[in-house]
């Protein structure tokens, strides 16, 4: 009858960096934010794609103002609407408003 070879199970990688990031953390607090944000991403204004889909968007930018956006976009890609303007990094939806179609 074959034997089974007991094998050490080894940490997953998550576990591995979740003990690094508390190591860490007991040094620098503000580290378990850093890595744990998401990537962020350009928001981008155009009044004719506010026009076309009849909605635009509030998001909240990294200093904490709330700015309209009708388009996010990963940072180094640019938006195809022509009248388009870049409105900068933004961290966090705060709601979609929908115009009033008459």
């Amino acid at each position: 009858m074959p034997t089974r070879k007991n094998k050490q199970k080894s940490t997953p990688p998550k576990v591995k960096w979740y003990h690094a990031l508390a190591a860490e953390s007991v040094f620098n607090p503000s580290i378990i934010q850093q890595k744990s944000t998401k990537p962020v991403k350009n928001g981008w204004y155009s009044k004719q794609q506010q026009n076309f889909g009849n909605r635009y968007t509030e998001y909240q930018n990294q200093d904490g103002e709330i700015v309209i956006v009708t388009e996010i976009i990963d940072i180094g890609i640019t938006s195809n609407w022509p009248d388009a303007v870049c409105i900068g990094p933004v961290t966090k939806h705060i709601r979609t408003i929908y115009n009033d179609s008459d």
